[in-house]
């Protein structure tokens, strides 16, 4: 019976962490950006945005990986990314963005997004994706 209660609130609390994601059009107001290696050039391009769920910033991306052979060294860069708000760090690991294969538009994609813990600040702030860091090949 205790088994079958824990494996019940495991249940429920991995269903409640899934809620946290969704996904929306890509818009206008989504940011193009890209992520390259130093030697090797361009690996990864993508859009990214936030938007508002209950007061809550959320972070929505989409992306494609345009150098299948650094798709591996690209992923480990992309969980040690952080999406920083005023310096702070509000999101760590941007792996969830949305991958659709190269070739395809990224402004007609539907983006993945993550909700944060993080309140809508008031009046002008500054969110940056910091995706810094090294890797050897």
């Amino acid at each position: 019976m205790r088994l079958a209660f824990a494996l019940l609130i495991a249940l429920l609390a991995a269903q409640m962490a899934r809620a946290e994601d969704f996904s929306i059009k890509v818009t206008n107001q989504f940011v193009a950006d890209e992520l390259r290696w130093k030697t090797q050039g361009k690996a990864y391009k993508f859009l990214w945005g936030l938007t508002y769920v209950e007061g809550r910033i959320a972070i929505c991306g989409v992306g494609q990986f345009v150098a299948p052979n650094l798709r591996e060294k690209t992923l480990q860069q992309m969980r040690r990314g952080k999406v920083m708000l005023d310096g702070k760090a509000i999101l760590k690991d941007i792996t969830f963005f949305a991958t659709i294969p190269e070739g395809k538009p990224l402004t007609k994609a539907r983006a993945n997004c993550r909700l944060t813990k993080t309140a809508k600040p008031k009046g002008d702030f500054l969110v940056y994706l910091d995706v810094q860091g090294q890797s050897r090949f």
